[in-house]
């Protein structure tokens, strides 16, 4: 997994590493403009004409070291420093001093249009209040002017932690930052300023004070290696056993990709428990699955919910199951009953919200999985309030629920508690691909699936097992969409890219 920091954990590493490493600030400093330099000169940009856009603060301090950089290597490079000399700070005093004295060219009033590559150095992650005056004028002036820019830390005007837009943000076709991501820089709506982020390291020592503050983290495709996704001497029963709880009188689609997708990203064995007259159908769709049945008209065979329970390594309840009272009574029996990893989706998320105390009795692990909509019901927050602050509101409803909730929209946030340590995963895999009809039973089929692993693992990390199935999940329905184009992809076309997402991990444990 990749460490991810706040704005307020990173001044404290950059502190650590001045003041108890020794690390002095100006080197720092040097390596951030010489990794800034680099990726302009990659290629990848017109550098005829390079225009340096620098703040008063630290990060103008790296945009005055990076055009130094650049002009030593015989770019044509101008800057333009925003903001009255005496605010500078003592970095940004320095290297602004030096550019000069090196030669760089300075500006008071650019025309931005004028340049080939703009670098964006005002602010870096300590802002935390709207841009006003001179420095929204010259964001907005920087946007217009239509020239690629490259932002230093993160784009100015983007929070840090949340990816909110204080009063106008810079729209960068890339973002270098430094020792770690930033949630802000993958967060909506940030994620669209940002650009292509790239994380360099230049020597920061980061630090984390278990319990004080949340664990921020993203998933990567090597980090798929820890599911283990097959074993040579296993079977199917030790590969992970699912019971998905899905599907309603006539309604099967939801439960046939959700087992589909249990068996498709590894689990041995799925057993759908369905109203009867799915049945045939989805058999017909899904031989591979064992079917377990309940019809309408007569009372919940509870002995046999309660063996198929007991048979299983994890469970997934919710999908398609509708709103009934016995949909509930399903539900009910399901949280009394389940010892293993208890997946709730969908409808079973809808039902628990009109009646939070159907939880009461549950002990096993549980695993929320709701959309804003689903979310919005059950904390009783408007959906625009969960928007602006999914990573609190994720974390609330894992506070307030005792579980691991994973939150759906264009960026997935999965928050909860490992060990003494709350930790908040913000996935980057996936696309508006995965906006379609499905996915999300796709999705809490493959939780469930690698939940149950995690059991039969012997591993107890179900949040981490969460996260990483959202990431095998995004990457699925990037895979689909390269095959398809993205506005085709259907939940079916996801399960049948799993393969694709399998090859390049390891798969087997040496």
């Amino acid at each position: 997994m990749k460490r991810m920091v706040t704005g307020k954990q990173m001044k404290e590493a950059d502190s650590y590493t001045i003041k108890e490493l020794g690390v002095p600030s100006l080197v720092l400093m040097e390596r951030a403009a010489l990794c800034v330099a680099d990726e302009v000169c990659s290629g990848n940009y017109n550098t005829d004409n390079i225009l340096i856009v620098c703040g008063t603060g630290n990060n103008g301090g790296d945009g005055a070291a990076i055009g130094r950089i650049l002009h030593e290597r015989g770019y044509h490079v101008s800057i333009f420093c925003v903001g009255k000399r005496e605010k500078y700070s003592e970095e940004m005093e320095i290297q602004y001093k030096i550019a000069e004295k090196y030669g760089v060219a300075m500006v008071k009033n650019p025309i931005f249009g004028e340049y080939t590559v703009i670098i964006d150095a005002i602010f870096g992650i300590g802002l935390s209040r709207p841009l006003t005056g001179i420095f929204a004028d010259t964001v907005e002036r920087m946007n217009r002017s239509g020239v690629p820019v490259i932002a230093v830390d993160i784009p100015s005007g983007i929070h840090t932690d949340t990816g909110a837009v204080l009063g106008v943000g810079v729209r960068a076709v890339s973002t270098v930052t430094f020792a770690h991501a930033k949630p802000g820089l993958f967060l909506y709506p940030g994620r669209e300023y940002a650009g292509r982020v790239l994380v360099r390291e230049i020597g920061i020592k980061a630090l984390q004070r278990e319990e004080e503050e949340p664990l921020y983290q993203m998933a990567e495709e090597k980090d798929l290696e820890w599911m283990n996704f097959r074993d040579p001497k296993g079977n199917k029963g030790t590969f992970g056993k699912v019971l998905v709880i899905a599907g309603s009188d006539e309604m099967c689609g939801a439960a046939i990709l959700c087992a589909r997708a249990v068996l498709g990203s590894g689990a041995g064995m799925v057993k759908i428990f369905t109203e009867k007259s799915n049945r045939t159908p989805i058999l017909a769709a899904f031989p591979e699955a064992m079917v377990s049945t309940w019809q309408m008209d007569q009372p919940i065979p509870r002995e046999k919910l309660v063996r198929d329970i007991r048979w299983c390594d994890a469970v997934v309840i919710g999908p398609g199951i509708g709103m009934s009272e016995k949909a509930k009574e399903i539900l009910r029996l399901t949280l009394q009953e389940a010892k293993q990893p208890l997946v709730l989706d969908a409808d079973a998320l809808n039902l628990l919200s009109l009646d939070s105390a159907l939880l009461s009795s549950c002990k096993a692990v549980r695993i929320l999985t709701p959309h804003v909509g689903e979310l919005s019901r059950l904390l009783g927050w408007e959906i625009a309030e969960i928007k602006q602050n999914p990573v609190s509101a994720a974390q609330r409803a894992a506070e307030e629920y005792g579980a691991c909730c994973v939150l759906k929209d264009a960026v997935t946030v999965t928050a909860g508690r490992a060990e003494k340590q709350d930790v908040v995963y913000i996935n980057r895999s996936g696309s508006h691909a995965l906006a379609t009809a499905g996915s999300g039973d796709v999705l809490a089929g493959i939780i469930g699936a690698f939940a149950a692993k995690t059991v039969c693992e012997k591993k107890a990390d179900f949040l981490k097992a969460s996260a990483l199935a959202v990431y095998f999940h995004g990457r699925a329905g990037e895979k689909a969409a390269e095959r398809m184009g993205a506005a085709s992809v259907t939940a079916s076309a996801v399960i049948d890219s799993f393969g694709n997402v399998t090859n390049g991990a390891k798969t087997i444990r040496v």
